[in-house]
């Protein structure tokens, strides 16, 4: 295994099979986290390393001591077959590996299709079609050179169809879907501006920092 950056003292001590290597918040640009712990007779050896993440997926850090636009089948441990870790920060529940990479244990496995239309559809593992609601659904479309995670939030329609665009739930939140191709197409944007209307952490809404609400076009009096 290759040095990391600022983790000498293990890496030119120990051999590869002295030690494993985890990772954290490290797919979008920006600060992120690999942790260096010793196994069999070195495993009280243990050195936390912060790496600065780069655009263009190279890094550089020091030791300090979380669908769509291509064929259907596309795997994410496609991109290199490289192991990584997309959690969100802070999550601290229960994870799983899909391919090559960890994700929360939540998030839903299955087969994206693109349909003649050119919209598209979600089978999870067990066959049923996901229709009317949210999923945390595995994308293995998104490009983690890009910053883009290996899962999100999809919103389906009754027919199961991807939504993209705005949209209004039962209760009147609103939400924006990414409408682009650009391998996360369908994916709940957060923290976002969108043609002048921000969106929050949740992907709701807001207006000087207050959640909105409107009236969904299927509640709509005729």
């Amino acid at each position: 295994m290759g040095k990391l950056p600022g983790v000498k003292p293990l890496a030119e001590y120990l051999t590869a099979e002295d030690y494993k290597v985890s990772y954290e918040s490290n797919v979008n640009a920006g600060t992120a986290y690999a942790v260096v712990t010793g196994t069999g007779n070195y495993r009280a050896a243990k050195e936390e390393v912060t790496m600065i993440l780069k655009r263009s997926g190279s890094y550089g850090g020091s030791s300090s001591g979380g669908s769509s636009g291509g064929s259907s089948g596309g795997s994410m441990a496609g991109k290199g077959n490289t192991p990584y870790r997309d959690v969100p920060q802070g999550y601290t529940g229960p994870t799983k590996v899909i391919g090559s990479v960890t994700v929360p244990e939540y998030v839903t496995e299955g087969t994206w299709q693109q349909q003649a239309d050119g919209s598209w559809r979600f089978t999870d593992q067990s066959g049923k079609r996901c229709a009317d609601s949210w999923v945390p659904a595995y994308n293995g479309y998104g490009d983690p050179s890009k910053g883009q995670g290996a899962f999100s939030w999809f919103r389906f329609d009754k027919e199961g169809n991807m939504i993209t665009g705005w949209f209004v739930d039962e209760n009147g939140n609103t939400f924006y879907l990414n409408p682009v191709s650009d391998g996360t197409c369908g994916k709940l944007m957060k923290d976002s501006v969108i043609d002048g209307s921000t969106v929050n952490a949740d992907g709701e809404w807001t207006v000087n920092g207050v959640v909105q609400t409107k009236q969904a076009e299927n509640q709509k009096q005729s």
